[in-house]
Protein backbone atom coordinates (compact mmCIF):
# COMPACT_ATOMS: atom_id res chain seq x y z
CA UNK A 1 0.00 0.00 0.00
CA UNK A 2 2.82 2.44 1.33
CA UNK A 3 4.66 1.55 -2.33
CA UNK A 4 1.50 2.22 -4.20
CA UNK A 5 1.00 5.63 -2.06
CA UNK A 6 4.45 6.83 -3.04
CA UNK A 7 4.18 6.16 -6.60
CA UNK A 8 0.71 7.92 -7.05
CA UNK A 9 2.77 10.93 -5.13
CA UNK A 10 5.27 10.69 -7.48
CA UNK A 11 2.88 10.84 -10.37
CA UNK A 12 1.13 13.53 -9.10
CA UNK A 13 4.46 15.53 -8.67
CA UNK A 14 5.01 15.11 -12.08
CA UNK A 15 1.78 16.54 -13.19
CA UNK A 16 2.24 19.41 -11.19
CA UNK A 17 5.85 20.00 -12.58
CA UNK A 18 4.64 19.56 -16.43
CA UNK A 19 1.85 21.78 -15.69
CA UNK A 20 3.62 24.50 -13.94
CA UNK A 21 6.07 24.43 -16.85
CA UNK A 22 3.85 24.44 -19.49
CA UNK A 23 2.15 27.84 -18.41
CA UNK A 24 5.02 29.33 -17.67
CA UNK A 25 6.52 29.04 -20.69
CA UNK A 26 3.70 29.89 -22.78
CA UNK A 27 3.45 33.10 -21.21
CA UNK A 28 7.57 33.47 -20.55
CA UNK A 29 8.74 35.57 -23.34
CA UNK A 30 5.56 37.96 -22.97
CA UNK A 31 6.28 39.09 -19.04
CA UNK A 32 9.78 38.97 -18.48
CA UNK A 33 10.37 40.62 -21.85
CA UNK A 34 8.94 43.74 -20.69
CA UNK A 35 10.64 43.44 -16.85
CA UNK A 36 12.98 46.85 -16.68
CA UNK A 37 15.18 44.68 -13.68
CA UNK A 38 15.77 41.30 -16.31
CA UNK A 39 16.12 44.23 -19.33
CA UNK A 40 19.09 45.77 -17.41
CA UNK A 41 20.42 42.30 -16.28
CA UNK A 42 21.00 41.40 -20.32
CA UNK A 43 22.64 44.94 -20.84
CA UNK A 44 24.85 44.10 -17.82
CA UNK A 45 25.49 40.68 -19.50
CA UNK A 46 26.33 42.10 -22.52
CA UNK A 47 28.19 44.99 -21.36
CA UNK A 48 30.17 42.20 -19.92
CA UNK A 49 31.11 39.73 -22.65
CA UNK A 50 32.35 42.83 -24.58
CA UNK A 51 31.44 40.95 -28.09
CA UNK A 52 34.87 40.77 -30.41
CA UNK A 53 33.47 40.34 -34.31
CA UNK A 54 34.27 37.16 -35.56
CA UNK A 55 34.33 35.35 -32.22
CA UNK A 56 32.51 32.42 -30.76
CA UNK A 57 30.22 32.49 -28.15
CA UNK A 58 27.97 29.88 -26.63
CA UNK A 59 24.62 30.98 -25.19
CA UNK A 60 24.25 27.86 -22.74
CA UNK A 61 20.12 27.73 -22.03
CA UNK A 62 19.40 30.11 -24.79
CA UNK A 63 15.11 29.46 -24.29
CA UNK A 64 13.95 31.42 -27.09
CA UNK A 65 17.47 32.56 -28.03
CA UNK A 66 16.47 36.40 -27.66
CA UNK A 67 19.93 37.13 -25.88
CA UNK A 68 21.69 35.36 -28.43
CA UNK A 69 20.26 37.24 -31.16
CA UNK A 70 21.36 40.57 -29.29
CA UNK A 71 25.07 39.20 -29.08
CA UNK A 72 25.25 38.54 -32.75
CA UNK A 73 23.77 41.67 -33.59
CA UNK A 74 26.67 43.16 -32.28
CA UNK A 75 28.77 41.07 -33.87
CA UNK A 76 29.47 37.56 -32.55
CA UNK A 77 29.14 34.50 -33.79
CA UNK A 78 26.67 33.03 -32.13
CA UNK A 79 25.43 29.14 -31.10
CA UNK A 80 22.53 28.93 -28.65
CA UNK A 81 21.58 25.94 -27.03
CA UNK A 82 18.74 24.99 -24.65
CA UNK A 83 17.12 21.34 -23.77
CA UNK A 84 13.02 22.54 -24.81
CA UNK A 85 12.68 21.61 -28.36
CA UNK A 86 9.25 24.14 -27.90
CA UNK A 87 11.53 27.31 -27.23
CA UNK A 88 13.60 26.39 -29.68
CA UNK A 89 11.46 25.96 -32.23
CA UNK A 90 10.23 29.75 -31.20
CA UNK A 91 13.90 30.93 -31.57
CA UNK A 92 14.36 29.50 -35.16
CA UNK A 93 11.22 30.88 -36.12
CA UNK A 94 11.94 34.41 -34.32
CA UNK A 95 15.67 34.85 -35.20
CA UNK A 96 16.27 32.25 -37.96
CA UNK A 97 20.24 34.05 -38.82
CA UNK A 98 21.01 32.87 -35.21
CA UNK A 99 22.60 29.04 -34.65
CA UNK A 100 20.05 27.26 -32.59
CA UNK A 101 20.75 23.75 -31.29
CA UNK A 102 19.31 21.04 -28.57
CA UNK A 103 21.68 20.58 -26.01
CA UNK A 104 21.21 19.56 -22.57
CA UNK A 105 23.03 20.90 -20.10
CA UNK A 106 23.67 18.13 -17.84
CA UNK A 107 24.89 15.60 -20.50
CA UNK A 108 28.32 16.10 -22.38
CA UNK A 109 28.09 18.69 -25.36
CA UNK A 110 30.20 16.01 -27.69
CA UNK A 111 28.89 17.94 -30.99
CA UNK A 112 31.47 20.50 -29.68
CA UNK A 113 35.14 20.43 -29.54
CA UNK A 114 37.76 21.46 -26.85
CA UNK A 115 38.00 24.91 -26.64
CA UNK A 116 35.83 25.93 -29.02
CA UNK A 117 34.41 29.07 -27.99
CA UNK A 118 35.42 32.35 -26.86
CA UNK A 119 33.04 33.37 -24.44
CA UNK A 120 30.28 31.20 -22.80
CA UNK A 121 27.05 32.85 -20.95
CA UNK A 122 24.49 31.15 -19.08
CA UNK A 123 21.64 33.23 -17.79
CA UNK A 124 18.91 31.82 -15.36
CA UNK A 125 19.47 28.44 -15.43
CA UNK A 126 22.21 26.51 -13.95
CA UNK A 127 19.39 26.28 -10.82
CA UNK A 128 17.62 24.03 -12.75
CA UNK A 129 20.68 21.54 -12.94
CA UNK A 130 20.91 18.51 -10.50
CA UNK A 131 23.78 16.83 -12.50
CA UNK A 132 27.53 17.01 -10.62
CA UNK A 133 30.67 15.85 -11.89
CA UNK A 134 33.98 14.54 -10.51
CA UNK A 135 37.29 16.77 -10.54
CA UNK A 136 40.48 15.55 -8.57
CA UNK A 137 37.93 14.07 -6.15
CA UNK A 138 35.66 17.41 -5.62
CA UNK A 139 31.95 16.90 -6.89
CA UNK A 140 31.32 20.03 -9.31
CA UNK A 141 28.50 20.66 -10.86
CA UNK A 142 28.31 19.14 -14.42
CA UNK A 143 27.86 22.19 -16.62
CA UNK A 144 30.84 23.76 -14.33
CA UNK A 145 33.36 21.24 -15.75
CA UNK A 146 31.28 21.48 -19.70
CA UNK A 147 32.05 25.39 -19.57
CA UNK A 148 35.57 24.97 -18.58
CA UNK A 149 35.88 22.16 -21.23
CA UNK A 150 34.62 24.01 -24.48
CA UNK A 151 36.12 27.91 -23.16
CA UNK A 152 39.52 28.92 -24.96
CA UNK A 153 42.29 29.81 -22.41
CA UNK A 154 41.51 33.94 -22.03
CA UNK A 155 37.86 33.24 -22.41
CA UNK A 156 35.56 34.49 -20.23
CA UNK A 157 32.58 33.04 -18.64
CA UNK A 158 29.38 34.74 -17.74
CA UNK A 159 26.69 33.30 -15.18
CA UNK A 160 24.00 35.18 -14.07
CA UNK A 161 21.49 32.66 -11.58
CA UNK A 162 19.16 32.85 -8.67
CA UNK A 163 21.06 33.49 -5.57
CA UNK A 164 20.83 31.30 -2.11
CA UNK A 165 17.72 30.89 -0.91
CA UNK A 166 15.95 31.32 -4.00
CA UNK A 167 14.61 34.67 -5.40
CA UNK A 168 11.85 36.52 -5.10
CA UNK A 169 9.35 37.42 -8.37
CA UNK A 170 7.39 40.11 -5.84
CA UNK A 171 10.66 41.79 -5.17
CA UNK A 172 11.62 41.92 -9.01
CA UNK A 173 7.96 42.87 -9.72
CA UNK A 174 8.03 45.64 -7.24
CA UNK A 175 11.36 47.02 -8.54
CA UNK A 176 9.82 46.90 -12.09
CA UNK A 177 7.27 49.25 -11.34
CA UNK A 178 9.10 51.86 -9.73
CA UNK A 179 11.16 52.36 -12.49
CA UNK A 180 8.63 51.80 -15.26
CA UNK A 181 6.35 54.66 -13.24
CA UNK A 182 9.66 56.87 -13.50
CA UNK A 183 10.15 55.99 -17.48
CA UNK A 184 6.80 55.82 -18.91
CA UNK A 185 4.45 57.38 -15.78
CA UNK A 186 1.58 55.95 -13.86
CA UNK A 187 -0.60 55.47 -16.89
CA UNK A 188 1.07 53.34 -19.07
CA UNK A 189 2.57 51.37 -15.76
CA UNK A 190 -0.93 50.18 -14.64
CA UNK A 191 -2.44 50.19 -17.94
CA UNK A 192 -0.02 47.00 -18.76
CA UNK A 193 -0.08 45.67 -15.41
CA UNK A 194 -4.07 45.60 -15.54
CA UNK A 195 -3.78 44.01 -19.15
CA UNK A 196 -1.05 41.06 -18.89
CA UNK A 197 -2.47 40.52 -14.90
CA UNK A 198 -3.63 36.87 -15.91
CA UNK A 199 -0.07 36.37 -17.42
CA UNK A 200 1.68 37.78 -14.61
CA UNK A 201 -0.09 36.08 -12.05
CA UNK A 202 0.94 32.92 -13.59
CA UNK A 203 4.74 34.07 -13.56
CA UNK A 204 4.30 35.02 -9.53
CA UNK A 205 2.85 31.16 -8.85
CA UNK A 206 5.47 29.40 -11.06
CA UNK A 207 8.30 30.96 -9.27
CA UNK A 208 6.57 30.08 -6.02
CA UNK A 209 6.47 27.02 -7.05
CA UNK A 210 10.14 26.80 -7.65
CA UNK A 211 11.36 27.96 -4.75
CA UNK A 212 9.23 25.89 -2.63
CA UNK A 213 10.66 23.33 -4.33
CA UNK A 214 14.29 24.69 -4.18
CA UNK A 215 13.71 24.40 -0.71
CA UNK A 216 13.66 20.68 -0.61
CA UNK A 217 16.76 20.29 -3.10
CA UNK A 218 14.75 19.81 -6.34
CA UNK A 219 16.43 22.80 -7.67
CA UNK A 220 19.41 24.53 -6.26
CA UNK A 221 20.15 27.94 -5.24
CA UNK A 222 24.17 29.43 -5.38
CA UNK A 223 26.10 30.84 -2.38
CA UNK A 224 28.31 33.54 -4.13
CA UNK A 225 31.28 32.35 -1.98
CA UNK A 226 29.99 28.20 -3.11
CA UNK A 227 30.38 29.26 -6.88
CA UNK A 228 33.69 31.53 -6.55
CA UNK A 229 34.61 28.17 -4.89
CA UNK A 230 33.45 25.77 -7.71
CA UNK A 231 35.44 28.19 -9.98
CA UNK A 232 38.37 28.35 -9.00
CA UNK A 233 38.73 24.55 -8.34
CA UNK A 234 37.76 24.42 -12.36
CA UNK A 235 40.76 26.89 -13.42
CA UNK A 236 38.86 30.14 -13.25
CA UNK A 237 40.98 33.09 -12.28
CA UNK A 238 39.99 37.17 -12.01
CA UNK A 239 36.67 35.90 -10.71
CA UNK A 240 34.08 38.72 -9.95
CA UNK A 241 30.80 38.02 -8.17
CA UNK A 242 27.93 41.02 -7.74
CA UNK A 243 24.34 40.90 -7.91
CA UNK A 244 21.99 41.75 -10.53
CA UNK A 245 18.42 41.35 -11.69
CA UNK A 246 17.10 43.31 -8.80
CA UNK A 247 19.25 41.86 -6.24
CA UNK A 248 17.73 38.40 -6.63
CA UNK A 249 20.74 36.56 -9.15
CA UNK A 250 24.20 36.40 -8.48
CA UNK A 251 26.40 37.28 -11.40
CA UNK A 252 29.78 35.84 -11.91
CA UNK A 253 32.49 36.81 -14.30
CA UNK A 254 35.41 34.69 -14.83
CA UNK A 255 38.18 33.75 -17.07
CA UNK A 256 40.01 30.40 -17.42
CA UNK A 257 43.64 29.74 -17.42
CA UNK A 258 44.04 26.26 -16.84
CA UNK A 259 43.13 23.13 -18.54
CA UNK A 260 41.06 20.92 -15.70
CA UNK A 261 39.30 18.51 -18.13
Amino acid sequence: METRDSELSTKVDGWIEGAVWFFYLKVYDQILSRLIPRQEMLQEVLNKVNIHKGYKYLDAGCGSGYFSFLMQSNGGMITGIDNSHALLERAKKIYPAVNFIYGDLEKRLIFFKNEEFDGIISINNLYLIRSFGQLNSHKIPFPLLEFTRLLKAGGVLIIATPRYPGFSMGLIFNDHLKKSFAKYGIFRTLLEFIVYFPQIMIVVLANLYIKKKGKIGYYYFYKEKEMKDYLEMCGFKDIEIGTCYSNQNIMVVAKKYAKKY
